[in-house]
């Protein structure tokens, strides 16, 4: 299963593999306090909807796919492509796909 994102940053495409033989090959990162949350879709609680968000997408892949991605926090050590679900450290740092840093209009 593979992802390809385009058009975010300049229309720079990169194509990133998911799963591998029926096993991840990705990771999905929230930051840290959304790990630690309840999942849901209170108004106020924005690590809530984060975690819940990185559920229902790691829930998904596995439906298509039969491999269940892990999610971590954004400080743990990830080997392979990561697939980054909110505003964390990750998402502050400039990107490196163009020329301008994430916007957290999409990363909430």
């Amino acid at each position: 299963l593979g992802l390809c994102a385009a058009g975010l940053f300049g229309g720079h495409v990169e194509a990133m593999t998911l799963v591998e033989n029926g096993t991840p090959a990705a990771t999905i990162v929230v930051r840290q306090a959304a790990l630690e949350s309840e999942p849901g879709y209170a108004v106020y609680a924005p690590d809530s909807k984060v975690r819940w968000a990185a559920e229902d997408l790691q829930h998904y892949i596995e439906k298509m796919s039969g491999a269940k991605l892990p999610i971590v926090g954004d400080g743990a050590t990830v080997e392979g492509p990561r697939i980054l679900v909110g505003a964390s450290s990750l998402t502050s740092r400039p990107s490196t796909m163009g020329s301008r840093p994430p916007s957290r209009k999409w990363a909430e």
